[in-house]
């Protein structure tokens, strides 16, 4: 099924554009559009492409990943069906295709962290990647903005007391004891921060060489 791009519009706590899209049996929707898409240009969504043919331009358009051809560069996958966009969907962010695992039902995707995963086939993704690839070179300009977008005041430790802070104390400026960290000392330099459980799930889903 195809759609058209009725608006652009950038949304106000995200940082990629977003696009109104009109689809020929009159559903609306709205998407996170890849770069290069306007207002007026025509997108495609589905298992399969009109005809049985891919068309010429598959900009924006989204399909499952068992039908993405090899070393397409994709953006907004599924972790698993019907689950959501979850990976890649940050502004200018993008994967491409890699591999597949015909006997597991999953296509290796190589992320521009340089981990590869592995994903079922049945998962979705977009042609091409995220739109305002120049949101990293963006400046906020001044500390009311960060503020209007969630991001509240951080408190140095060594500017504590030491009943709130391990790096609190001492006569005038005090450097912090040998190994930085937190409030309930934990180390925050150079030790693992990640759950054991997260990792387990993360390695099976992720994979740093392909195998």
């Amino acid at each position: 099924m195809h759609a058209y791009v009725l608006r652009v519009f950038r949304g106000r706590f995200s940082s990629p554009y977003y696009g109104l899209l009109l689809y020929v049996n009159g559903l609306y929707s709205i998407i996170a559009l890849a770069e290069g898409l306007c207002a007026g240009m025509r997108v495609f969504s589905g298992a399969s492409f009109p005809s049985g043919q891919m068309p010429v331009s598959l900009l924006g358009s989204s399909n499952v990943l068992d039908v993405v051809p090899l070393f397409t560069v994709v953006s907004s996958l599924e972790l698993f069906p019907f689950s959501g966009f979850k990976v890649a969907t940050a502004a200018g962010t993008s994967a491409y295709v890699i591999g597949r695992l015909p006997l597991r039902g999953k296509v290796v995707v190589k992320l521009s962290s340089g981990w590869q995963v592995r994903l079922p086939g049945g998962s979705m993704a977009v042609f091409g990647p995220n739109s305002n690839t120049g949101f990293r070179f963006s400046t906020y300009g001044k500390a009311g903005i960060v503020r209007a977008l969630g991001v509240r005041p951080t408190v140095r430790g060594v500017a504590k007391n030491p009943c709130d802070h391990p790096h609190g104390g001492g006569e005038g400026r005090g450097s912090p004891p040998a190994a930085a960290v937190s409030p309930w000392g934990w180390r925050t330099k150079g030790a693992p921060t990640t759950n054991r459980k997260v990792d387990r799930l993360r390695r099976r889903l992720f994979s740093s060489k392909k195998k």
